[in-house]
């Protein structure tokens, strides 16, 4: 039976726990531990908040078992792997993980700022929005 990459190889130390920093190829892009530095950097933010929110991160990062330097910080990105971590496999409580989950999603809409841009895509041209807008129900 093959053994999965969490069990002991043997040293002792789950496999995650052996891998190389050096191996995780560099983003293109913000990553997790941009975003933790950034969180706790923004004194715009409450303690609490910026501590929740950190906190958060790390664990989804660990319980991804990737650095947190390998994990963009985008949610359109870790949408599918956030969505894919179960409770039971992770050894914590469902609502634990669900408030995880909630601060990890909170804090990657915090960093991307602008409320105007879409979940997915780029924002329409300004001569395609009205058109648009006007076909949306409710207007």
């Amino acid at each position: 039976m093959p053994s999965s990459p969490r069990a002991p190889v043997s040293g002792g130390a789950p496999y995650s726990a052996m891998r190389s920093e050096t191996n995780t190829p560099a983003l293109i892009e913000a990553s997790f531990a941009d975003a933790i530095g950034l969180i706790f950097a923004a004194e715009a933010l409450p303690r609490p908040t910026r501590t929740g929110w950190v906190c958060s991160l790390r664990q989804v990062a660990k319980a991804m078992d990737r650095p947190p330097e390998s994990i963009p910080a985008r949610l359109t990105a870790i949408g599918w792997p956030l969505k894919r971590l179960h409770h039971a496999q992770l050894g914590m409580e469902s609502k634990t993980l669900t408030n995880h989950k909630a601060n990890t999603r909170a804090a990657l809409e915090w960093l991307a700022g602008d409320k105007e841009l879409p979940r997915r895509g780029t924002p329409l041209v300004p001569t395609w929005k009205e058109p648009w807008n006007s076909k949306l129900p409710g207007n």
